[in-house]
């Protein structure tokens, strides 16, 4: 599929206008102030809070240095959805004199991050609801693939991305030979609500796996029964699957 790069740099742009405007001022910075911190000229500044012109992934760099934020805030657009498809002709661009950069996603997380190189075969695979918590975010390499919520899966052809909840029940199929993917599970740790705390034999059982690691542990394929991380009966998270290095998910 073709790009419409003057789009994307255009959607881009005015995303990073509005973005800079927002954050300059919560922070209380002056046009004058935030140019100097990022090393350009007010008017030049004040043209990209427009949305005018196309600033280079340097210039979003020195900006979103200044304003204390990741370069993903700068270039973010509003109103993510539930589930978020990002087609591979859309999302917000960046370019530099030999980068360019497409933002896909941003997903906030506290937590961690599992990267996976899959294949998907011409089948459909279910899988049941991870913790609470859990997200999934997928970007196709090759051939097509049929992803998401079970009632509202989405077709995706190489390029386009989705991130979807993955604490209810999804599907994976193969649109055809060759479907592969990179897949992001995103384990976000829970916050303990006001005035929660975590029990001292809990801590102490957590501190001593942290002191001495099971080394037989491992990620959990995707879709898998046992998909992601787990809580034993003991509260303590498990993985299985200790020679898995990439997933090939079948039916």
């Amino acid at each position: 599929m073709m790009v419409d790069v003057d789009d994307a740099q255009a959607q881009g742009a005015k995303a990073a206008g509005c973005n800079v405007h927002r954050l300059r001022t919560s922070a209380g910075l002056s046009l004058a102030d935030l140019a100097a911190a990022g090393g350009i000229s007010k008017t030049t500044l004040h043209g990209i809070e427009q949305g005018e012109g196309n600033p280079t992934l340097s210039t979003l760099w020195a900006l979103a240095t200044a304003l204390g934020v990741s370069l993903g805030e700068l270039l973010e657009p509003p109103a993510a959805q539930p589930v978020a498809v990002t087609r591979a002709s859309e999302g917000p661009r960046a370019d530099g004199d030999a980068v360019h950069a497409r933002l896909l996603h941003r997903i906030a997380l506290r937590g961690t991050v599992e990267v996976y190189a899959v294949e998907i075969d011409p089948a459909e695979q279910a899988s049941r609801a991870h913790l609470p918590g859990v997200t999934e975010c997928m970007i196709v390499t090759g051939g097509a693939i049929r992803t998401g919520p079970a009632d509202t899966p989405v077709d995706l052809a190489a390029g386009d991305s989705v991130h979807f909840g993955g604490a209810a029940p999804h599907i994976y199929r193969g649109l055809g030979p060759g479907s592969t993917a990179v897949l992001l599970m995103l384990h976000n740790t829970p916050l303990l609500p006001p005035g929660a705390s975590v029990s001292a034999s809990h801590a102490r059982r957590v501190q001593r796996r942290l002191d001495k690691p099971d080394r037989s542990d491992s990620p959990v394929a995707p879709g898998s029964a046992q998909t992601g991380t787990g809580l034993g009966a003991d509260g303590v998270t498990r993985r299985s699957s200790p020679r898995l290095r990439s997933a090939r998910i079948r039916a």
